[in-house]
């Protein structure tokens, strides 16, 4: 294997830059309106910053030395890169026992479901719709992603299978064995261990922000806002009101109560796939451990759940709405 690059997330040395060091936070991305029609705004495409990681400490851009195992900034603060290619950008912490378990438990569970063949449909919806807003989003040299929440990476191999290698993808989540499997899995991409409301990239440094069936957008929004380019995208994938609705009732879950939906008319685009597709062994056992309801179920709803797998399977409802969100700097309102 050859040895690990880091060349397109390298920074430009400090001399090169002829700017002042970027601060620790750099200021937010100004409120979106809605404006003229998307066409007519994307020549010429704005500029980018260099795409790399930065420093959790002081924000200062990381760059690779030689050899490329480990980054650092001009403050001289360094970060081991994983023999599996990601780095750990987490700001040191006290580790807590059970939500480490829990967190093992998961990325465990997440890896067999997806190697069992998981869920086609979403992940093929999802990266037709990536594909054409980062096409209608006139990005200024090779399209940029970052996959926030990305767990195992099942999403971004499937994003790579789509652009063949013709984007530079990047993901991150606070799950450091599942950031362990992803970077392992995919090489082409880079991958950090980082929170999601203090990513580690410059703002206005990607093209597209990618949260796919991860924790609610609108605590981190602000911070997705920060790192997208005018003219990027957030797209949002997530569960439908009748996804996984077999499981629930066996679970004895309450009927999931979306919140009202303002995506339809307000995003840039907005489509919604619904299918049945039949789960059965290590899949469906590995479905049952991701699932939030199901952990929380009574013993005997999970009894139940196991009689259903050993008995060869179930036929679920997949429901995923995915919508895109197109960013534009404004005089005040909400994103378009």
């Amino acid at each position: 294997m050859p040895p690990l690059s880091f060349a397109w997330l390298a920074a430009p040395s400090l001399a090169t830059r002829g700017a002042p060091a970027a601060s620790a936070r750099p200021p937010r991305l100004g409120a979106h309106s809605r404006s003229p029609p998307l066409d007519s705004r994307l020549a010429p495409p704005l500029p980018r910053p260099a795409l790399h990681f930065c420093c959790p400490s002081c924000g200062l851009p990381l760059s690779s030395p030689s050899p490329p195992h480990e980054l650092r900034c001009a403050r001289g603060h360094s970060y081991n890169v994983a023999k599996e290619g990601h780095v750990h950008l987490l700001p040191p912490s006290r580790a807590d026992p059970l939500r480490v378990q829990h967190d093992q438990r998961l990325a465990k569970a997440s890896r067999s479901f997806w190697e069992s063949g998981g869920f086609a449909s979403p992940r093929d919806a999802v990266a037709a719709e990536v594909a054409r807003a980062l096409a209608a989003g006139g990005a200024d040299g090779p399209p940029r992603l970052l996959n926030a929440g990305c767990g195992e990476g099942a999403y971004l191999r499937r994003l790579w299978e789509e652009a063949r290698g013709a984007w530079q993808l990047c993901g991150t989540d606070e799950n450091k064995l599942a950031v362990r499997y992803a970077a392992k899995r995919l090489r082409g991409a880079r991958f950090a261990v980082a929170a999601p409301h203090r990513l580690p990239l410059e703002a206005g440094s990607v093209d597209a922000v990618l949260s796919a069936f991860a924790p609610a957008v609108g605590p981190v929004r602000e911070e997705f806002l920060r790192v997208l380019r005018p003219g990027g995208a957030l797209i949002v994938a997530r569960g439908g009101s009748t996804h996984l609705e077999e499981l629930r009732r066996l679970a004895g879950a309450a009927p999931w109560r979306p919140p009202k939906e303002l995506t339809q008319g307000f995003g840039e685009n907005y489509c919604r796939v619904r299918t049945k597709e039949r789960v059965e062994g290590v899949a469906l056992e590995s479905l049952l451990q991701m699932t939030a309801f199901v952990r929380d179920a009574p013993p005997e709803r999970q009894a139940a759940l196991q009689r259903v797998v050993e008995s060869g399977g179930m036929e679920l409802t997949v429901d995923v709405i995915v919508s895109t969100h197109r960013i534009w700097l404004g005089t005040g309102g909400e994103p378009c």
